[in-house]
């Protein structure tokens, strides 16, 4: 949660702040999509993790059970 909540949060910034600093358009937007790589990757890699070792999944993402 916390690799992703950094990404995330990277992101952010980026779109909020880098686009008025140095970077051009072509680097925000390369910088930008290689994030969001990285971020598909972790989801992608936590869900193997929680379905391996269901005992791990945080509270907050377990569902409620009827």
């Amino acid at each position: 949660m916390g690799v992703r909540a950094s990404l995330d949060s990277i992101a952010d910034y980026m779109n909020n702040n880098v686009p008025r600093g140095n970077l051009t358009d072509e680097e925000f937007q390369r910088y930008a999509v290689a994030v969001g790589r990285r971020m598909a990757e972790t989801i992608k890699i936590s869900n193997e993790l929680h379905s391996l070792f269901p005992d791990i999944v945080p509270d907050e993402l377990k569902s409620e059970r009827s």
